[in-house]
């Protein structure tokens, strides 16, 4: 199929305003294959406040959610631009579309959100869904949240600063041990983070935390750059060495299987910087997926 883009010459985009009105800025050639997924390719076609905006392609990748029922009313409605849905409704569906692959390949296929439900949270030039602080609820295993970039802009790139802070104690170390060992809740959870036995995971975490006492381990995944940022966040100890403990670099090593390069922090408060493509319009944003791993201690993410 083809998708038209259109955008509002004017400035922000207005549901009211007729697409007579505005002015085509690219056009996406999509397949639709298994899963209801699409994939495909975009190309920018001349626009005058951006003529250099040509020379740019993205690739597509979206997943089909449902179908459009096409009364004569709601084709009215489309060509009028008030058949679309409010904007928050398409950032809290990003989590279960382009980044399902690496939330199956991390977990069980299963999305546990930081948040029960998808409520926005304004933070600099985007919005955190599913909640900004990890893991969010009683659950201390890969919970999931996202950072989706929106604001004007024509899908330029910019730098995105973030700080990952250590909180309140979320539960006590012998009950994150006893839950991961004696039930783990995600499948293989052992292997996924990088051991090859419980009994290796368990000396792991017990060394990790006689040395750095309370922590909250998180994932930033940037959907943009492909690298994954490893956020160590500890109460006591040595940051240095708690950066090349067993535990951090076993986890390093798994997590390189779904990243260009993955970058390791550690500290009670960490500050790390991601490059992210943004715009107004769903065209070509790259939100960062955010992995709350393991922890006995909450994270907050500004």
């Amino acid at each position: 199929m083809i998708l038209n883009v259109f955008a509002n010459p004017d400035g922000e985009y207005v549901p009211e305003r007729p697409l007579g009105e505005m002015i085509k800025i690219s056009e996406m050639y999509l397949t639709l294959g298994d899963f209801n997924m699409l994939n495909g390719n975009g190309i920018y076609v001349p626009y005058p406040i951006y003529p250099d905006i040509i020379h740019n392609t993205y690739t597509v990748q979206a997943r089909k959610t449902n179908n459009i029922d096409f009364t004569k009313e709601n084709l009215h409605q489309l060509k009028s631009g008030l058949g679309i849905a409010g904007w928050e409704n398409d950032i809290c569906k990003i989590i279960f579309s382009i980044t399902s692959w690496i939330i199956t390949s991390m977990t069980d296929g299963i999305v546990r959100t930081m948040s029960s439900d998808c409520w926005l949270h304004k933070d600099g030039g985007g919005y955190y869904a599913f909640g900004h602080e990890g893991p969010g609820s009683l659950f201390p295993i890969l919970t999931q949240s996202i950072y989706y970039p929106f604001e004007w802009s024509a899908c330029h790139v910019r730098e995105y600063g973030f700080d990952i802070d250590i909180k309140g104690e979320n539960i006590s170390y012998e009950a994150l041990k006893n839950s991961i060992i004696n039930s783990p809740p995600v499948k293989d959870l052992v292997k996924k983070l990088g051991f090859t036995g419980i009994p290796e995971l368990e000396q792991a975490l017990d060394d990790f935390y006689d040395e750095f006492g309370g922590f909250g381990i998180t994932v930033f995944y940037d959907t943009h750059t492909k690298n994954s940022g490893l956020y160590i966040n500890h109460t006591k100890g040595d940051s240095e060495a708690a950066k090349n403990s067993v535990l951090a670099q076993s986890m390093k090593s798994a997590f390189e299987a779904f990243s260009d390069g993955v970058y390791v922090y550690a500290g009670s408060s960490i500050h790390d910087s991601w490059h992210l493509r943004r715009s107004p319009a769903f065209i070509c944003n790259t939100p960062i997926i955010i992995f709350y791993v393991i922890g006995t201690h909450n994270v907050e993410y500004n």
